[in-house]
Formats: C-alpha cells, structure tokens, sequence
C-alpha cells in the first residue's frame, strides 16, 4: 500500500516578494489565483483568507507563484502587463462577488468608474452600496483593479488599505511619477 499523497487540487501554493511599494503576497491553486495582498498586509491575513474560502493546505511555494508576482511587480512599476491573463479561484465566493469582480476586471487601465456605474453593468445603481463592500473584502489585489472604482461625484471614495494607496494606485495608471503625497490625495510636486 502506498502512502497518502497530497492531491494537487487540495493544495493552495503562496509566496511573497518584495517591490518598492512594500511585500507582494499572492496565493494560487489549480484553478486560478485565491489571494493577493500588497503592502503591510501579512501572510496570516492571506492564509486566513484562503482558509475561510478554500479548504485544503496551504504551502510555501516560491516557484509556483513566481510569474504572477512577476506580473504584478511589473504593473507596479508601470508597465501595463495583462494582468487578464490569470485565472481567479472563486471558490466560497457569493455569486454576486463573482459578478463585482469579473465586471471590475473589465475597467480599462488608467480608467476610472462610479460605485453605481459598476453595478449597473449586471443590477441596477441601487447596488452602488453593495458593490463598495464586496471591492472592500477584494481578496485579488491588482488583479481585481478595485482601485479604478470612484464614487459618482469624482472623489476617490474609500480603500480598504487607505485613500493614499488608492491616490497611488490611480495616479501610476495616469502616467504621473513624481507626485508628493498628503493626506492621501497626490499633488504634483
């Protein structure tokens, strides 16, 4: 008899790296990718993440999430790499989530959309609300462009990991480099 083996879908493989916008987390299974996490954001939180959506074990695996950090690394730098290209693991996700994200996906580099906008691309404007908390518990950083999501009067709205993150997110898409930062809101320095 044989000893038991992990099963490759069981497993959830994560690594990290480190980019000057702070640590890059991302996690991935064979059905696409469950987490990213960016900047102060720790392993624990990732793993509780993929721990409550996604049941199985989740290992150290540097090789096995190496080209999407690539990736995202490359997007934080300002190339504008097809972050398209990877595959979401939903799993434990609400349908309406799926929506949200596969919707928000769709928004153009260095384009901005209203809360409201957004949802009536699959409801109607009265999901506004429920469309800012479902991008608010965004497990796929980047990936899921949660930043290009403003509210209808123009103003960046909020962010999970602050309003400066967001100014910096947005402004690197519109082309600026060299922005001094304040109160979360980017002016030209």
């Amino acid at each position: 008899m044989s000893p038991r083996r992990d099963h490759d879908e069981d497993l959830v493989r994560y690594g990290a790296l480190r980019t000057p916008w702070g640590r890059l987390w991302a996690a991935r299974s064979d059905e696409g990718v469950v987490a990213v996490a960016l900047g102060a954001e720790p392993v624990g939180r990732l793993a509780a993440e993929v721990e409550r959506r996604r049941p199985g074990r989740l290992v150290h695996d540097a090789a096995a999430v190496a080209p999407l950090l690539a990736d995202l690394a490359a997007f934080l730098a300002g190339r504008r790499d097809a972050l398209e290209r990877w595959s979401l693991d939903t799993t434990g996700l609400s349908p309406f989530r799926v929506q949200v994200y596969e919707s928000a996906r769709k928004i153009p580099y260095g384009t901005r959309i209203a809360y409201r906008d957004l949802a009536k691309q699959f409801a109607s404007a009265r999901y506004a609300h429920a469309v800012g908390a479902a991008l608010a518990e965004n497990p796929y950083r980047l990936l899921v462009p949660d930043h290009r999501v403003i509210l209808a009067r123009g103003k960046a709205g909020g962010f999970r990991m602050g309003r400066g993150w967001k100014a910096r997110l947005l402004a690197l898409e519109s082309g600026q480099t060299a922005l001094e930062w304040a109160n979360g809101e980017g002016r030209r320095g």
